[in-house]
């Protein structure tokens, strides 16, 4: 048993994602508690998790959304990702971070239409 199998999470993560370049359709925007926070959680078509929203993945939505009106997101295809971070001046693959881009901006760049995940 895997310890995602025996601590099983609300929300998408790194791992779920792995190398893999996907593309997501947006269901809905929900604020949800969160530890002591309340957060923004993204959620997809056909996928039981959602994704934790930081303030970069926020800009980057609505900039492809060109609103931050939640309620416009509706529909909108984003690509989910994961890529090496630099902190303190070292370089190492990210463990925790998830990034969203505008699908058809990825699919120019590289060539993938991305892959399905799970969750």
């Amino acid at each position: 048993m895997r310890t995602q199998d025996a601590f099983p999470s609300r929300f998408i993560k790194a791992s779920d994602i792995g190398d893999a370049e996907v593309v997501a359709t947006i269901s809905k925007v929900e604020i949800e508690d969160i530890g002591d926070d309340r957060k923004a959680v993204v959620y997809f078509v056909g996928k039981e998790k959602g994704l934790v929203c930081n303030r970069t993945n926020w800009d980057r939505i609505a900039l492809a959304a060109g609103t931050d009106e939640t309620d416009e997101w509706q529909g909108l295809k984003i690509m989910l990702f994961t890529k090496p971070v630099t902190f303190n001046g070292k370089t190492a693959p990210a463990t925790g971070q998830i990034h969203a881009a505008a699908s058809d901006e990825l699919i120019q760049r590289t060539g993938s239409s991305g892959q399905a995940f799970v969750p």
